[in-house]
């Protein structure tokens, strides 16, 4: 869980970012944005480069878009263990609910909306995540949460590098293909991402994952007892 009460850096004010600062501005948290590229002086809270590297070092939070790739040659490298994305902020909001995790090459969406239509027939659904949807944006996000029973979550490679604190319940991977292989560096690496999935499964948490995929990467199990895996043939 993120502690509210604690200094934020947002890096970067993209659909995200925009996202977590009108959270933040909900939870009355104490936030400062810095962007590379914007001009953002009319906003409030945005703080200069000379500031930024000056003050880097006293921020407990650095909340980034999933899609910055943050490798040696960057200046929040050193930071990395502060970094966290938009999505870890559901670990504040989350209560009962059953959290489904869906990432792979291909398929995520499909597999998403073959989810919400199967459980929503009886269960309160919704998909958020990579899928689009800014589940921030809202005002009274406990209360919205609260109304549900499952939430579907589509999970891109870029999302596991930097996610800290989302819990799963089922984490599924459909697939994995070579792509994204400038992000990544190497298919091993894009390999990894994806399997990191398993970190975020709750203690009771279940990996489902195809023949394919369990044949060619079964290396990647180590973390996982085999008996939370489901394969599916």
């Amino acid at each position: 869980m993120i502690d509210l009460k604690k200094n934020f850096l947002i890096y970067g004010y993209g659909v995200s970012g925009r996202s977590v600062s009108k959270y933040l501005n909900n939870k009355n948290s104490n936030y400062s944005i810095y962007d590379d590229y914007k001009n953002l002086t009319n906003l409030k809270n945005v703080i200069d480069k000379k500031i930024f590297k000056k003050k880097i070092e006293n921020f407990d939070y650095i909340v980034v878009s999933p899609s910055i790739k943050i490798d040696r040659e960057h200046l929040l490298y050193q930071y990395k263990k502060k970094i966290i994305i938009d999505l870890d902020f559901l670990s504040n909001e989350l209560s009962n609910q059953l959290i489904i995790g869906v990432t792979g090459t291909e398929g995520k969406s499909t597999t998403c909306q073959y989810l919400n239509q199967v459980l929503s027939t009886k269960y309160q659904t919704t998909i958020i995540g990579n899928f689009g949807n800014t589940i921030l944006d809202e005002i009274n996000l406990k209360n919205k949460l609260s109304k549900l029973d499952i939430i579907i979550i589509e999970l891109s490679s870029y999302q596991l590098t930097k996610l800290r604190y989302l819990q799963l319940s089922y984490a599924i991977i459909t697939n994995i293909y070579s792509d994204h292989l400038s992000y990544h560096v190497s298919f091993t690496q894009y390999v990894k991402a994806k399997f990191k999935i398993i970190r975020f499964l709750n203690s009771k948490g279940i990996l489902i994952l195809n023949r394919e995929v369990f044949l060619n990467h079964s290396k990647n199990l180590n973390m996982i007892n085999k008996d939370r895996v489901i394969k599916v043939f």
